[in-house]
């Protein structure tokens, strides 16, 4: 899909919908009325089959397609309409996912919603894009497309969506509570200064401009329910478990020593310490579930392809020009490999941590051994350069 779909050489909604990608301006939605599977296949075919050029900001367009509804206009629309537009989508590897949005990660989804007030039933589609160069910084330093910003600024229901299909796990909700707490200390820092009749600059306005405090510290409070009911139900990684647990510990052995310092204090310090053995007995009982990795076979297939080479660097053997480039090549998609698969504010020692699971369980099935770089995880000649910079890559 390197090609890129041109205006001039369409007609009708297919050169509307180019040409309104290149402006942003998708906010109405198209009604499909009297489309039938030939026409549906020929819009798709002409619009979704190849990369639409898009503004810079926000990087990623919303087609909304009005493919049905109530009584009142449903003689208009051919009842396959859904089916023949996301089967035809589907051709051009478009994925089903209920939380895309619009953001840049989200090419190649579209979504169904049906708009019990207006009756209609529409299918959203968040094509395959290629923004516009953009070499501003009208922002400040603000990187408005970072996952955690357009996290803040989101509709509640949005957001909700969001972080139900792309946050799933505690610790990334863990990351982006502490994002939103970020975002409401900057807030109340401006509101002061305001308070204090102090001038902002441009970066402080434009942040007051778009942050709804009370809507932030909403989001705050969901979150933290959906982490405790996670933790409730157990539905934990075997990391996430370790490091409650960690914390657990290293609270009951804190509470332990105050009992012998605060005799005053020892009916209330007790209930803490039932509290907390409580949470350790639960998390004990947890068992781990496991965090997919996107592309793992692609992944594994790589590392068995290395692994010959990296063997024979440890034996002292020569590594030729040509071996060489074959390593680093192999080493360059395994890294970009790796960054696709990282999770929304996943950290680098997090995704490390999976990495290594998935080459060591991968090694262990096919009984290859593991290279000298491989034991040595601290060392550098491995071939992981999680957190690195790599052109192309980008941080989730």
């Amino acid at each position: 899909m390197a090609s890129l779909a041109n205006a001039m050489e369409l007609s009708g909604l297919s050169k509307t919908l180019v040409e309104n990608a290149a402006t942003n301006d998708t906010t109405d939605p198209y009604s499909l009325s009297n489309y039938n599977a030939d026409r549906i296949n020929k819009l798709v075919d002409d619009v979704f089959s190849k990369k639409l050029k898009v503004p810079a900001k926000p990087g990623m367009v919303r087609f909304t397609f009005i493919i049905g509804g109530g009584k009142k206009v449903r003689e208009k629309y051919d009842p396959a309409c859904q089916k023949n537009l996301t089967a035809a989508l589907r051709k051009y590897n478009f994925e089903d996912d209920q939380g895309a949005a619009l953001l840049p990660e989200c090419a190649g989804k579209y979504k169904t919603q049906h708009d019990t007030n207006l009756n209609l039933k529409y299918v959203h589609v968040f094509p395959f894009v290629e923004p516009e160069e953009d070499d501003s910084n009208n922002n400040g330093g603000e990187d408005t497309m970072s996952k955690q910003f357009i996290c803040m600024v989101a509709e509640r229901p949005t957001f909700e969506r969001m972080v139900l299909s792309e946050v799933k796990f505690w610790k990334q909700k863990k990351a982006l509570m502490n994002h939103l707490k970020d975002y409401v200390v900057r807030g109340n820092d401006i509101t002061n200064k305001m308070i204090n009749m102090e001038e902002l600059n441009e970066p402080e306005q434009n942040f007051f401009d778009v942050f709804d405090s009370e809507n932030v510290k909403d989001k705050i409070s969901w979150i933290q329910n959906e982490m405790k009911r996670q933790v409730s139900a157990g539905t934990l990684t075997e990391e996430e478990k370790k490091f409650m647990l960690n914390q657990a510990n290293n609270k009951l052995k804190i509470l332990n020593e105050k009992l012998v310092e605060n005799a005053n204090n020892e009916k209330k310090i007790k209930t803490q310490i039932e509290q907390v053995e409580k949470r350790i007995e639960h998390l004990n009982s947890v068992k781990g579930i496991a965090v997919p990795f996107r592309n793992e076979r692609e992944f594994c297939d790589l590392v068995g392809l290395l692994q010959p080479h990296l063997l024979r660097q440890d034996a002292g053997k020569p590594i030729k020009a040509n071996e060489q480039a074959e390593m680093d090549d192999l080493r360059s998609q395994m890294d970009q490999l790796i960054e696709d698969a990282r999770l929304w504010f996943e950290s680098d020692d997090d995704l490390k941590i999976r990495v290594e699971k998935i080459e060591t369980a991968y090694l262990k099935k096919k009984r290859l051994k593991k290279s000298a770089s491989q034991l040595n995880k601290g060392g550098n000649d491995g071939w992981s350069t999680v957190g690195g910079k790599k052109k192309g890559s980008k941080k989730r």
